[in-house]
């Protein structure tokens, strides 16, 4: 025989009209700082084992001729990693609504595409020249070479600032 009401009283829940909707967005909010925070640091550890280990490595291990050749084939895939890794990061920060860490992801993505379609370009038609004995070709390359590590350099810090806002 069954008793006409529970044994056990359950306490009526307060919840607020749209607390459902909030909670989800919060969570949605915190994957996605996640998911900004986990691409960055796989850019930004990319960007230190390149500069760092890769590209000195390559130049104290090789000869000039081959070492010139590797990079030039490594170089058009790092800074794609680059363009595609900022965006995401900044797509994904900013649907965390974090603003800052989207700007600087952004401004990562933004500088990968100005080196990898603009700058190497005219960094790598400059040491072509510089070869075969052009005029002046030699200081090109290296006020461009100087730029594409300036850039390097900035974007770097960019993405350790943006890594660090959303640590």
């Amino acid at each position: 025989m069954r008793a006409p009401y529970p044994l056990v009283m359950k306490r009526p829940q307060m919840v607020a009209a749209g607390s459902g909707d909030r909670m989800a967005r919060m969570t949605s909010m915190a994957a996605s700082a996640m998911v900004a925070l986990y691409v960055s640091g796989i850019m930004l550890g990319a960007m230190v084992f390149f500069s760092g280990i890769v590209a000195p490595t390559v130049f104290t291990t090789l000869e000039p001729e081959p070492a010139a050749l590797l990079i030039r084939r490594i170089f058009p895939r790092y800074y794609l990693v680059l363009i595609l890794a900022g965006f995401v990061a900044a797509i994904a920060a900013a649907m965390a609504a974090r603003w800052l860490p989207t700007l600087l992801f952004t401004l990562v993505a933004a500088g990968g595409l100005v080196a990898r379609h603009g700058i190497m370009p005219a960094v790598n038609r400059a040491r072509d020249a510089e070869l075969a004995g052009g005029p002046f070709a030699g200081r090109r390359f290296q006020h461009l070479h100087r730029a594409s590590m300036l850039l390097n350099v900035a974007q770097l810090i960019a993405a350790a600032i943006g890594f660090g806002l959303l640590a």
